[in-house]
């Protein structure tokens, strides 16, 4: 449970990154100039990053994937209802 304030910022924050994604017709890599304004003293080195996060990547694909599929079925399902 997340205050109101809070959800209104993540729907924000969704939309932007949506409309982001479209601008670079679903292109995920960054932009050229992207590291441009970043300070690389404050970037951070994750050699084992991979390594340690890669099972919580599966299941996030997983779930990820569970979610499309239940979004896939309550769209069906209205559409049938129409």
């Amino acid at each position: 449970m997340f205050d109101i304030d809070t959800q209104v910022d993540t729907v924000v924050a969704c939309c932007v990154l949506h409309n982001f994604i479209r601008l670079h017709n679903g292109d995920m890599t960054l932009p050229d100039r992207a590291t441009m304004d970043v300070n690389e003293s404050n970037m951070k080195d994750v050699p084992d990053g991979d390594v340690k996060y890669k099972k919580d990547v599966i299941v996030f694909n997983n779930l990820r994937q569970t979610g499309n599929e239940m979004r896939d079925a309550m769209a069906m399902q209205m559409w049938a209802d129409y």
